[in-house]
């Protein structure tokens, strides 16, 4: 969902958006407070059939405009570290060589001082250091890495929220123990191995 987040403020929705209106709005903000929920739970709760739901999720995400995604939630999965590479070869070799790592989460083209930025999530700060030294440490298109540990959050993707919905609106969607912004994730076994 393309939208826009002031700093220090609430989100504020690009309505200039082609398509998208204040349905759409309020769908996808549902679904960011309870992604599982069924077309008919948004419905009944929006006051709209379980049908046009589908229809309009269906469409945003067929324009691009919306879509889920999973990912691997915050500080409770082990250490991570935001790592600038600077490469000594061509980027995108490097980017090929590093984006089926395990411990490799995200990886963004940069420009300026680095060619490569690299989220790197390792089990413990052993497993860190072993990633940071040994494999992007060593490599022949390296030039340089600098890394930054992250240390805490002040808020991560999961938070966020669109926020178009009313309160008596937004809590019928917390009421089957969906995750609220901030609250700490742990994970189970099955979670963690599938992750």
């Amino acid at each position: 969902m393309r939208t826009h987040a002031p700093t220090g403020g609430a989100a504020e929705p690009l309505a200039a958006d082609p398509g998208l209106d204040g349905l759409d709005l309020r769908i996808v903000s549902a679904l960011q407070i309870e992604p599982r929920a069924s077309w008919a739970k948004v419905g009944s709760v929006l006051g709209v059939d379980a049908v046009t739901v589908a229809r309009r999720w269906n469409r945003l995400r067929a324009a691009g405009l919306a879509w889920v995604t999973a990912y691997e939630p915050g500080p409770a999965q082990g250490r991570l570290a935001v790592v600038e590479v600077e490469c000594a070869g061509n980027p995108l070799e490097v980017a090929d060589s590093l984006v089926g790592d395990q411990e490799c989460q995200t990886l963004d083209l940069a420009s300026g001082g680095r060619d490569l930025l690299v989220g790197v999530c390792a089990h413990d700060e052993v497993a860190l250091a072993d990633y940071l030294l040994k494999r992007l440490g060593t490599g022949p298109q390296i030039r340089a890495v600098r890394t930054q540990l992250v240390t805490s959050f002040v808020r991560e993707a999961g938070d966020w929220r669109l926020g178009e919905l009313p309160a008596d609106q937004a809590a019928r969607f917390t009421e089957h123990g969906a995750r609220e912004p901030g609250a700490p994730v742990a994970p189970t076994g099955l979670e963690r191995a599938v992750l």
